[in-house]
């Protein structure tokens, strides 16, 4: 790949997700596995993407605390299962994104426009407090606390490191 699309810290050396930033054959959806679903993984963790999936399960009278110890799950086994899409879908209501004139409304595919997105929202990200990041990884999968306590960050969150 001659240039990078992508250029957060978080997402810049996957040359797998670099290819999903410019072909849709290389989407990322439920039942792929590697490293650069656990990227992805991080930056919902850092975005908040698994506080609103917990919110909207604990709404809809759904089992939260299940839903949650599947994403970190998933996160140990680096796999994109149903935790990881609903976490993505919800990014991307929440973020309105849509491909216009083909889509009616979001999906739970991480594809060439959200992670265009999601590389836009880590770019931009500042480090968290020590004592933010302990607040987040209190709740995160093992796999995730040590990247939460070496401080990335995503956004106001914890992610992609500076």
């Amino acid at each position: 790949m001659a240039s990078k699309i992508l250029i957060s810290t978080l997402f810049r050396d996957d040359n797998r997700l670099q290819m999903a930033a410019v072909s849709h054959k290389y989407h990322v959806t439920i039942g792929d596995q590697g490293l650069y679903v656990r990227r992805i993984q991080y930056f919902l963790l850092g975005v908040g993407a698994l506080q609103a999936m917990y919110a909207e399960d604990q709404a809809n009278g759904e089992d939260a605390e299940a839903k949650i110890a599947l994403f970190n799950a998933e996160v140990d086994s680096i796999s994109y299962g149903d935790a990881t899409a609903q976490a993505v879908l919800i990014y991307k209501k929440t973020n309105k994104i849509i491909g216009s004139g083909y889509q009616t409304a979001a999906d739970n595919i991480v594809g060439v426009m959200t992670i265009r997105h999601m590389d836009k929202v880590a770019t931009t990200g500042k480090s968290s407090s020590v004592e933010q990041r302990k607040t987040i990884a209190a709740s995160a999968a093992n796999t995730l606390k040590p990247a939460i306590m070496a401080g990335m960050t995503v956004g106001s969150r914890v992610i992609a490191r500076h």
